[in-house]
């Protein structure tokens, strides 16, 4: 059986499929009346980390993302990293033990995955954005395809919410969710893997952007 959240956003059509708008400035209004809360009450404040010495050095020193690395991760305990990645315009940091799908057991404090990655528009992801904002988000395990959530405005960006399909067709953002932006014809990705309550989710991944100092 599927697990469906409704979710009411706010936010312009877009005749992009993949990718986010330019970046524009302007202050970011609160999740709540950004998104409209996913699914439910606001969410409480995130338990964040400054980004590891180790992991954040192997972020700065990747060619194409270092303007945009973190300063903040999800708190973590033990610290100690599954997988540490980078390569060419894309950081990965696992810390704790994976689990696939989403559900309230992958998540902070005792597992996290975060991805950064930069590429040219239209080729940052594996699979294709919708047009259209999802009325209704399915995390079943037969869930096929993204779903848009919302075009939210972070850290004075404006881009995209994005559920990504579960692995393999996600790649390595599999079951993540994804703020996607635009900046000087670059398309910018920064994500987390997804876990329950989506709200809480979405609230710590906006933290994580908003920690950005670039």
């Amino acid at each position: 059986m599927a697990l469906v959240v409704t979710v009411a956003c706010s936010g312009e059509p877009s005749d992009r499929t993949q990718g986010a708008p330019e970046k524009s400035p302007g202050s970011s209004p609160s999740p709540g009346s950004s998104l409209r809360a996913i699914a439910g009450a606001p969410a409480p404040k995130p338990s964040l980390m400054p980004l590891p010495p180790r992991a954040a050095r192997r972020c700065a020193a990747t060619s194409g993302i270092g303007a945009i690395c973190p300063a903040e991760t999800p708190e973590i305990e033990g610290r100690t990293f599954l997988s540490l990645q980078s390569a060419r315009r894309l950081f990965s940091a696992e810390w704790g033990v994976g689990r696939s799908g989403i559900g309230r057991r992958g998540s902070p404090p005792h597992f996290s995955h975060v991805v950064v990655q930069a590429s040219d528009p239209g080729t940052i992801l594996p699979f294709e954005v919708p047009v259209a904002v999802a009325p209704r988000v399915g995390l079943g395990r037969r869930r096929k395809g993204a779903l848009l959530l919302a075009r939210p405005h972070w850290n004075d960006t404006k881009g995209s919410l994005v559920l990504a399909p579960p692995y393999p067709e996600g790649g390595v953002n599999g079951d993540h969710l994804l703020y996607l932006w635009r900046a000087d014809e670059v398309a910018y990705a920064v994500s987390l893997h997804a876990w329950l309550p989506l709200r809480d989710a979405t609230a710590t991944l906006r933290a994580v952007v908003e920690s950005i100092r670039s």
